[in-house]
């Protein structure tokens, strides 16, 4: 077993080693922000010209190299850099953290621990409630207790480095399978080449403007097809308005903030009173089958609810009743989450400063409904990519669970390894 030796992190790292100076050699950066990394988890960068890049882009990214927000640390946007560009470069929000005598894998999994990030956090935040961040430089006064030889922290690397692959795995798995539905939602209902249906003679922009739903006639459409306001099928409703003060337990309830794209972030959340939990409920309940959006902030970000235990309510944020109709339930989430849909919220933003949703737009939002044997076609086959779904995200919760109870086990050497 290797002998495990505590350091300041500082003579383990260079914090923020290469900042953009005037022998840069790159005319065009691959630009890094907040918004682009969050767990690790990379969004495609922004290309920008250097001389029209916003002066906050300054940290110089290389292969291996951490980038850590000092900013609300608790939003975990952190990432390790892998296979990036040489003109990769980094807001001046967060810190560049390249190793020297750690191996930088082991030095990510050790500083996305709980007890790292929550430390960082408390700093933060005793700094100042508006605008919560830390010095960088505070990275180097961290002490870390770390196996001294590197083969042991590669073997324990490997160990969290193979959960995270199989995570990673069933995520894409989950795109493709949500590609194909969508592909498929696609053929049937945007093109008309549904099953029993006469392919369209003419395709071009005129012919598929004419399908829009909005400027659909009757006369237009295939047999048994119609299009119905989405109110006249199901109930639109909204979260609460109002704002439960936090309590140490209870529910959690999530604002639009919290809601990304087909996963809510339970982790920046507060959690509020079993009463006002019921009281929300009674207006605003979310049932499985249901959808919720994002209404204001990020507009448009849609969760198709499949949870068996419930145990959040809302504030701000769309609720499409789609359990009181589960005989539509995978049409009409499929339906919300088409471009054709989003295009049409997009239209219909209201406000200046901050644009939002109103309910009245969701509530009439026109739907495309297929005659009967249609619609149940499509649903059985969209139910049957959702139930793979669903087990892959079975898969990805037992992983990420085992993954965190290793973690500060490993790091800490509470679990030798033999």
């Amino acid at each position: 077993m290797s002998e495990w030796k505590t350091y300041k992190l500082g003579d383990l790292i260079e914090i923020n080693k290469n900042s953009i100076n005037k022998n840069y050699s790159f005319e065009e950066i691959e630009y890094l922000d907040t918004s682009s990394v969050t767990e690790n988890r990379f969004s495609e960068l922004q290309k920008l010209k250097l001389s029209e890049a916003p002066s906050r882009a300054k940290r110089v990214v290389n292969e291996n190299d951490i980038v850590y927000s000092t900013v609300r640390p608790i939003l975990r946007h952190y990432g390790i850099a892998k296979n990036i560009k040489p003109n990769t470069v980094a807001s001046t929000g967060f810190a560049v953290l390249t190793s020297k005598e750690i191996d930088p894998n082991f030095l990510f999994y050790y500083l996305t621990t709980d007890e790292i990030v929550y430390f960082l956090n408390g700093v933060a935040e005793a700094n100042t409630t508006t605008f919560p961040a830390f010095n960088a430089s505070l990275f180097e006064q961290i002490e870390v207790t770390i196996p001294e030889s590197i083969e042991t922290q590669t073997a324990i690397v490997q160990i969290l480095s193979s959960l995270d692959d199989k995570i990673e795995l069933n995520l894409q798995m989950n795109q493709t399978l949500e590609a194909m539905a969508q592909a498929i939602f696609k053929e049937w209902f945007v093109d008309f080449n549904f099953p029993g249906s006469e392919k369209p003679k003419v395709k071009n922009e005129k012919s598929s403007q004419s399908k829009n739903p909005e400027n659909q006639g009757a006369d237009n459409l295939p047999k048994g097809w119609r299009v119905i306001e989405l109110s006249k099928l199901i109930s639109v409703k909204d979260g609460t308005h109002d704002s439960p003060k936090p309590t140490e337990n209870g529910k959690f309830l999530i604002t639009s903030k919290h809601l990304k794209n087909h996963f809510i972030d339970f982790e920046s959340a507060y959690r509020i009173s079993e009463d006002d939990f019921e009281k929300i409920n009674k207006r605003s309940k979310v049932d499985k089958l249901d959808v919720l959006i994002t209404m204001i902030g990020t507009v448009g970000n849609l969760y198709f609810v499949h949870d068996e235990i419930i145990d959040f309510a809302i504030k701000n944020i769309g609720l499409f009743k789609i359990s009181e109709n589960p005989d539509l339930a995978y049409f009409l989430y499929f339906t919300i989450s088409s471009k054709r849909i989003s295009d049409y919220f997009t239209k219909r933003l209201a406000g200046s400063t901050q644009q939002y949703l109103t309910l009245e737009t969701l509530r009439l939002t026109p739907i495309l409904l297929p005659d009967d044997k249609t619609l149940k076609l499509f649903n059985d086959f969209a139910k049957s990519i959702y139930q793979k779904i669903e087990t892959n995200r079975r898969n990805i919760q037992t992983l990420t669970q085992t993954r965190d109870t290793l973690l500060p086990k490993l790091m800490s050497g509470k679990i030798e390894l033999v």
